[in-house]
């Protein structure tokens, strides 16, 4: 008789659950983590989870929350080429997805996780939040929700961004994290609601701002304020760029008006008449006056020599590798120069790279997909304002292309 073949042994448990979950307590272990899975407690797999992306902790968070449950975490295909992190995620289980474009591979995983009564957990808006204000669900997110036909789950996070803030990443902060969990749609209400009420509910469920919420508890840190200005580039009152300092100081003030602000470590922000209350506010009045200036200026783009980085090396370290000149402007991010003493160059539209992404606050993602390649300015406050400058972009090219599909007598 032939002999019954043995099934093969899931080693990515091992991982999950054994350092995946040590890491996840090690890296969380001086927040004051707060967890409401009631509603969520009893649901079994399959199902897939939604998460708001306020900062660089969030699938630790999710992963905590949804236990027993093991996750197959989707995260952009660069970071699973970082040496050690990538190789480690891959063992946990993570799928590779290309950012901000469709990617047949990754959701076939997704599919096949589901056939076989997994759970998936993916940031549907493909990036970290720059001002701690909720990105919406890119394109495609609920065509895939009613597709899968399971429930969607949601993890709504409250006061990530302020445990580990873009501004610096590398200031300790101990504060509360509050994480919930929520049946967002059940397979039936996906299959029935209004398509403009489904995804209404799904939009709602990112509207969250870290600064204006109901944990508004301290986080404690020696300088809190250190390093916002590479964040909050811009002067609210004579609206220089890159005149913001705080160093050596409590205080983020402007050198070419004055303009002085203080923070408070409940993130809350006091100065001049112009100062916003907090870190959000400061950044929609950034997005606010670089929309002003591009709809003003038709050749108005960003320009900057960089280098160009990735891992020559078995660690997480970047090293340069070239220079390219970058530029955004209103057709999308270009990059021209060299790469290892050969010619490099790559165009990106603005729908195919919709927002800047970057690591540590410095580097620039390049989305390769081949390798982790990283453009680094000579400073992080301009890693900042091309980040909200590719917004801009593509929010007006984004509701140009709305405007043309909008019949002439609906207008």
């Amino acid at each position: 008789m032939p002999q019954k073949k043995r099934k093969k042994a899931d080693h990515t448990s091992f991982w999950y659950y054994g350092a995946g979950q040590l890491i996840c307590s090690v890296i969380t272990r001086s927040h004051d983590i707060h967890i409401d899975n009631a509603e969520t407690k009893d649901l079994q797999p399959p199902f897939i989870a939604l998460g708001n992306h306020q900062g660089q902790w969030d699938w630790a968070y999710a992963a905590k929350a949804l236990l027993p449950h093991k996750l197959r975490i989707m995260l952009t295909r660069y970071q699973l080429f970082r040496p050690v992190a990538g190789w480690l995620m891959l063992k946990t289980g993570a799928i590779p997805k290309s950012q901000f474009a469709a990617d047949a591979a990754a959701v076939r995983e997704v599919l096949r996780t589901i056939k076989r009564g997994g759970a998936v957990f993916m940031y549907p808006s493909g990036r970290i939040s720059l001002f701690g204000e909720d990105a919406k669900p890119f394109r495609g997110t609920y065509e895939l929700l009613c597709h899968l036909k399971v429930p969607v789950v949601m993890v709504r996070l409250d006061g990530s961004y302020r445990t580990g803030p873009r501004y610096n990443p590398e200031i300790k902060k101990s504060g509360r994290v509050d994480v919930k969990t929520s049946v967002l749609f059940t397979p039936e209400e996906l299959q029935t609601l209004p398509e403009e009420e489904a995804r209404a509910r799904l939009d709602a469920a990112f509207s969250h701002d870290d600064f204006a919420s109901p944990n508004q508890g301290p986080y404690k840190s020696k300088n809190l304020i250190a390093g916002l200005e590479d964040l909050l580039y811009l002067c609210p009152r004579c609206k220089s760029d890159f005149t913001m300092k705080t160093e050596g100081t409590g205080v983020i003030q402007c050198e070419n008006c004055g303009f002085s602000a203080t923070m408070d470590d409940h993130f809350r922000l006091t100065g001049d008449e112009e100062c916003p209350a907090t870190i959000s506010a400061w950044g929609r009045f950034i997005r606010a006056e670089e929309r002003r200036r591009a709809d003003a200026n038709p050749d108005y783009s960003l320009q900057s020599e960089m280098q160009l980085c990735e891992h020559v090396k078995w660690n997480e370290m970047l090293s340069p590798v070239g220079t390219v000149l970058a530029t955004y402007d209103a057709q999308g991010f270009h990059l021209k120069g060299d790469r290892h003493g050969e010619p490099f160059e790559r165009f990106y539209s603005c729908a195919e790279y919709p927002a800047i992404h970057f690591l540590d606050k410095i580097y620039i993602i390049v989305p390769d997909n081949e390798d982790v390649i990283c453009a680094m300015p000579p400073t992080a406050a301009q890693v900042s304002k091309f980040a909200v400058v590719s917004e801009v972009f593509s929010d007006r090219a984004a509701e140009t292309a709305a405007e043309a599909k909008t019949p002439a007598l609906a207008r």
